[in-house]
């Protein structure tokens, strides 16, 4: 990737040079949390795209921006970032990138409790999806709206985005996403008062390899909130429930559960 760098800076390209800087903000971003680093190439990045006049890589660079803010708990700035990139993407008229932003404001918004704003977001981003129709887009909007959903209590909407949403992730194999959507489902359980299913839901991916930083971060945080309410027999049972099974029972498990 650094590679690509400079071969953009020796060739005088600026598009080149601001995909490749953006590019390698968003690998830093994700193999190594490297928030400053990151930013410090979006920024490099994004002044090239204004000087190019170009609308969709400032958008983009925008909404990569407000994700490192977002990650470091910058929740209103996070969400004037995603903000500014919608507005840039409708003006655009561009429905990938409008619904990606919406998405992202839907989330930094819920974590701000604005839970009504939130639903309006992620319900227009989700239909956008769906006539764009593609699936990976749409599995992060159901992932966002389940979540949402049991924030509200509506846990019935929540199960019914989640279920939607772990099948659709068996079937384009999205294993990454597919760790968020069980980890969803614990949540769920636990929000429901059910301590014994979601600490067994979490033993299980936490007992799993390939599962992304943040994830294993959630799970983790989940089982010492569970920890508190059960006794470490009842743990260590769950643990050897979880070992027993394989992501397709616990799919199927999970959508036949009915409390």
């Amino acid at each position: 990737m650094t590679a690509s760098i400079e071969s953009a800076r020796l060739s005088g390209s600026r598009h080149h040079l601001a995909q490749a800087l953006s590019a390698l903000a968003s690998v830093i971003c994700d193999e190594n949390a490297d928030y400053e680093t990151a930013h410090t190439l979006y920024t490099e990045s994004l002044a090239l795209y204004q000087a190019l006049d170009n609308p969709i890589g400032i958008a983009k660079v925008l909404i990569n921006q407000g994700a490192i803010f977002y990650e470091s708990g910058d929740y209103p700035q996070a969400q004037r970032l995603y903000q500014r990139s919608l507005e840039i993407y409708r003006q655009a008229d561009y429905p990938y990138g409008i619904s990606a932003a919406l998405n992202n404001l839907a989330i930094v918004t819920r974590k701000m409790e604005d839970f009504e704003n939130a639903k309006k977001l992620i319900e227009e981003s989700l239909a956008l999806k769906r006539e764009t129709g593609n699936r990976v887009a749409i599995l992060h909007a159901l992932l966002e709206i389940g979540a949402l959903s049991a924030e509200m209590g509506d846990y019935t909407a929540a199960r019914g985005h989640f279920c939607e949403a772990l099948q659709m992730a068996l079937e384009t194999h999205s294993r990454g996403l597919l760790f968020d959507i069980v980890i969803g489902f614990a949540e769920l359980h636990r929000k429901k008062g059910e301590a014994i299913q979601a600490a067994e839901i979490v033993a299980w991916v936490l007992a799993q390899g390939g599962v992304g930083q943040e994830a294993n971060a959630e799970a983790e945080a989940l089982r010492a909130k569970l920890e508190k309410s059960l006794t470490s027999d009842e743990l260590a049972q769950c643990v050897q429930r979880a070992s027993e099974k394989d992501i397709h029972r616990i799919a199927a498990e999970l959508t036949a559960y009915i409390p």
